[in-house]
């Protein structure tokens, strides 16, 4: 009737259809029905006949002028905290009939829910109890409108007897298991349980013990599948106590129960990917420390390490893009540039992985310089997790083909291809799918390259599509860009931070980082360099430094305590001198807005850690410091 208030939300204040209409017009109690706000939205007409009231278009003001008023406020907040907990608590109240007489109605309710479960709205019944002359009928309709609910709900619902004979389905059952209402097959329910023993031994429990029960297990489908399904069953008693039956849903829990077995799967393969690189670094700091006059041995162990830590940060990073796609975040930064140029960079990042497994590479020229306006970072990433899949689903010195070209459509394309393991035709989908991978027992990679590839791709405007002719077989990876990607020759493109910094030098650096092992390892790499080096632990020493003696190149932590990096870089840009040193940020964020925020504060550049020498060497390099 009349409860707290609130937004009708879907499936809310909607009219019924004309054939619930009739069927309440003519039932033998007066129906009303309430959207996701509580309020009455519909009356049966045996309300007005019951009443002598003509609907006035106000169906809560039609019931309130009937009601008692010595109940109304009484009943208002009974109904209100039954909105509040969507429960459909009956109540008893006094309401005037036609001919002046006040009767007593039992009002009861039952919420409603849409295919999806969700809550939207009330259906009830007021039935006259006066003298309980007409206890069986509100009895009878209340079950009614029970079984209406059920029949609406997504889960298979049923009611049984105390002893737990089952004596009512609801459709969804007959739907699911595809057999015919009132046959023998279609309620013997135990014949559809896959391995379900011991929750039949439980349940039997529960009933001798007239126990709610909670049970996962199988059920079998009309069309013979077993899917996962949760069986939850709840004694309903009478007001003495009295056990009068049994109410059951069956809820599907397959999705749910293969989501969290892949979530677990992941976390499991995490954990043995990063202990693989984890364990050689380990060992190899063992090995430099025992071997401090052998040169040769520490540079090889070095170079390992360095592999390894790649690695690391490549699985890292790879889970950072595809929370930022999930999460809309990523945003293309397209430029024209020549395709066989991304092509370049993806092989060399990906030299280290197709040396390992000593594969017979080879880039298969396409047509010449195919100019093309894409992000070259992110494509670039594209064939470097194709080259890297195709690698580790290929035998010790198998062949790896990369090719590209333009179609007759106008379309650029890349292509990997291989005469690895191959792909069974029904996996061919699925492959694509996040944290999925061909051999779960390899434990090798985290099975998001594929899907990082494709959401890349699809963000280019472009189609990825895999051609195998089954397990052994090999398989080839085709990327497709959009015609509209083609464009003329692309322009050299000035480096404006190259440019800028070419006048000057990086002689001088100040590292600062509140982190002192990181902070000391930076400076070190400076000094084997032939850099000048001054260390800094925080925001306000690194202000002071630059105070005394402003350096050439300032590599900063973002995150420290007493100044943070954005505050420290902004201090030293007003002091003498300050506006001409390049300032490069060092922080683990590295999100487009993370690198807006550092270069609003000053920075010329946005460096993620983990740093590697490489990335060093290349902004001095660029900074025109060799």
């Amino acid at each position: 009737m009349r409860t707290a208030s609130g937004d009708p939300g879907p499936g809310g204040d909607r009219e019924p259809d004309q054939r619930f209409r009739d069927m309440a017009d003519h039932a033998p109690v007066m129906i009303w029905m309430a959207g996701v706000n509580g309020h009455c939205s519909y009356l049966s007409k045996s309300w007005y006949q019951f009443t002598g009231q003509q609907p006035s278009g106000d169906q809560i003001a039609d019931w309130a002028a009937a009601v008692h008023p010595e109940d109304l406020q009484e009943v208002e907040k009974v109904l209100r905290e039954a909105h509040r907990t969507h429960s459909g608590i009956p109540v008893e109240y006094r309401a005037r009939r036609h001919d002046g007489e006040y009767r007593w109605l039992m009002d009861e309710a039952v919420p409603r829910q849409d295919e999806e479960g969700r809550f939207v709205g009330y259906i009830g019944s007021m039935t006259d109890i006066t003298d309980r002359r007409s206890s069986e009928s509100a009895v009878r309709q209340s079950e009614e409108l029970f079984r209406t609910l059920a029949n609406s709900i997504p889960q298979l619902a049923w009611m049984a007897r105390p002893d737990g004979k089952i004596f009512w389905f609801n459709q969804r059952w007959y739907d699911y298991t595809g057999s015919e209402r009132g046959t023998a097959e279609a309620e013997n329910w135990e014949s559809f349980h896959g391995d379900a023993g011991p929750a039949v031994d439980s349940f039997a429990k529960a009933i001798r013990g007239g126990v709610p029960f909670r049970e996962a297990f199988t059920l079998r489908r009309g069309d013979g599948d077993y899917r996962w399904h949760l069986c939850q069953m709840l004694p309903v008693r009478d007001e003495e106590g009295e056990l009068r039956l049994w109410f059951g849903t069956h809820t599907d829990i397959t999705e749910e129960r293969e989501a969290l077995h892949r979530k677990d799967l992941f976390l499991a393969t995490l954990a043995h990917e990063l202990r693989n690189p984890l364990a050689p670094i380990l060992t190899g700091l063992e090995v430099i420390r025992s071997s401090a006059s052998e040169p040769e041995t520490i540079v090889r162990v070095a170079a390992m390490m360095e592999r390894q830590t790649g690695q690391m940060v490549h699985l890292i990073d790879d889970l950072l893009d595809m929370s930022r796609i999930n999460t809309g975040k990523i945003v293309l930064k397209k430029e024209r540039v020549n395709l066989d140029e991304v092509i370049r960079s993806a092989v060399e990042a990906a030299q280290p992985v197709l040396g390992q497994y000593e594969h017979d590479f080879r880039i298969v020229d396409g047509q010449g310089a195919v100019p093309v306006e894409v992000d070259p970072h992110r494509m670039a990433q594209v064939v470097l997790n194709l080259l890297s899949n195709a690698a580790k689903y290929t035998p010790p010195g198998g062949h790896v083909r990369l090719l590209y070209g333009v179609d007759a459509e106008s379309r650029p394309w890349i292509a990997v291809e291989d005469d690895g393991e191959g792909i069974a035709v029904e996996r061919r989908e699925a492959i694509f799918d996040l944290f999925e991978q061909d051999d779960h027992e390899r434990q090798d990679g985290l099975g998001i390259g594929l899907t990082l590839v494709k959401a890349l791709v699809e963000l280019h405007g472009g189609t990825i599509e895999v051609q195998s002719e089954g397990a052994g077989k090999g398989s080839r990876f085709t990327v497709k860009l959009p015609a509209s990607s083609l464009c003329e020759a692309a322009p050299p493109v000035e480096d404006e931070v190259a440019g800028k910094a070419a006048e000057g030098s990086c002689g001088r650096v100040l590292v600062v980082d509140d982190g002192k092992t990181t902070a000391d390892i930076l400076a070190m790499f400076f000094e084997m360099e032939g850099r000048e080096v001054e260390v800094a632990y925080d925001g306000e020493d690194a202000v002071a430094a630059a105070t005394v003696r402003m350096p050439q190149l300032i590599l900063m932590d973002l995150g420290m305590p007493r100044m943070d990096g954005f505050e420290a870089a902004r201090r030293i840009r007003q002091l003498p001198g300050g506006a001409d040193v390049t300032m490069v940020a060092l922080s683990g964020w590295g999100r487009e807005s993370d690198k807006e925020q550092s270069s609003k504060a000053g920075f010329d550049e946005h460096l993620v850690k983990p740093v590697s020498p490489t990335d060093l060497r290349g902004l001095m390099e660029r900074l025109g410091g060799k």
